[in-house]
């Protein structure tokens, strides 16, 4: 299983379906709460790295009966990190793309 916890607006990062099937791959693309495209939080408020981590960990628990690959790209990047360094058993693989050096807005 191969999820991807992409940056807002990521269609760019979808692969082809059709081999990506053929390759017996399974993707999830997430949107973390309060970014991206979700409207289903109120107030519009960002969660912070490791809540959605952990919002993450609870999708893979339900959906993977074996550890995952992750791909995270920019803020996703950040996402994936805390997730495997916090629940390491649910990560077998990661991808980093396009991620900052840190998680802190520029002054």
């Amino acid at each position: 299983m191969y999820s991807c916890v992409p940056h807002a607006g990521a269609g760019n990062l979808i692969p082809n379906l059709g081999e990506t099937i053929k390759c017996g791959v399974t993707l999830i693309s997430i949107d973390c709460a309060g970014y991206g495209l979700p409207d289903n939080i109120s107030g519009e408020r960002w969660i912070s790295v490791s809540e959605a981590a952990e919002d993450i960990a609870e999708i893979v628990e339900n959906v993977a009966s074996e550890p995952i690959g992750l791909v995270g790209w920019s803020l996703g990047g950040w996402v994936t990190l805390a997730l495997a360094a916090n629940r390491p058993g649910l990560v077998d693989r990661l991808a980093i793309i396009g991620n900052s050096e840190s998680t802190r807005s520029p002054r």
